[in-house]
């Protein structure tokens, strides 16, 4: 079997407010797009993705 020298991609976290007062810490690569973003933010919080809505503070 060949290796190959691969460089982790480190991950970001984004800290996600529901305005119910829950702040969920969500971990994520730099290239993921705000669709795929939403689907891990509604793993955590329980919400639908098409209902999320995310701004910047």
């Amino acid at each position: 079997m060949e290796r190959t020298n691969v460089i982790p991609e480190r991950m970001i976290e984004i800290v996600v407010n529901d305005r119910l007062g829950k702040k969920v810490r969500v971990k994520c690569n730099p290239k993921d797009t705000i669709g795929q973003l939403k689907v891990l933010i509604s793993a955590q919080i329980g919400t639908d993705a098409s209902k999320i809505s995310l701004r910047k503070w």
